[in-house]
């Protein structure tokens, strides 16, 4: 079974500005690490099978790596 991810980028006053779904935890970190739109400063990633959410501030487009380190265990070790 395929676990799916949902990626949303919002502003600081919580206007979406992304959303991308994915089924590939590497997807999702490439998304966040690489790809992440102009004015985006906080990123939510929701696993849509078991209904959990992470959410992290990202500086200068880029997620810290105490973040990265945590989002990859969300993920399932991506």
């Amino acid at each position: 079974m395929k676990k799916r991810f949902k990626v949303v980028f919002k502003m600081a006053g919580g206007t979406v500005v992304k959303i991308k779904e994915f089924i590939n935890p590497a997807g999702v970190l490439y998304c966040v690490t690489q790809n992440a739109p102009t004015g985006a400063t906080n990123v939510s990633i929701e696993d849509l099978e078991i209904k959990t959410i992470t959410t992290h501030k990202l500086k200068s487009r880029r997620l810290p790596q105490d973040d990265l380190d945590g989002l990859r265990a969300f993920l399932g070790g991506a």
